[in-house]
């Protein structure tokens, strides 16, 4: 599970911590929006506190201005 933590120093409107990813042993991802500002995947805004489903091919950007970097995150290869 990462808490999807921002610095200081990104824009206003993203929260320190805006989201929850969670990788699962299998490799498959969820994605759970803890903001005021909204999480976006694939330009589509998520629901609050509701885990979506979601893959390294799923562009996902934090109230539309810092987009997740993926090479960041670890997947297991079962």
């Amino acid at each position: 599970t990462y808490t999807l933590s921002l610095h200081d120093a990104l824009p206003i409107l993203v929260s320190r911590y805006h989201a929850v990813l969670k990788v699962q042993d299998n490799g498959t991802m969820t994605i759970c929006d803890t903001s005021t500002n909204g999480t976006y995947i694939n330009r589509e805004k998520i629901n609050s506190n509701i885990e979506v489903s979601v893959t390294k091919n799923d562009s996902v950007y934090f109230a539309k201005q810092v987009q997740l970097d993926w090479n960041k995150i670890q997947i297991s290869q079962n």
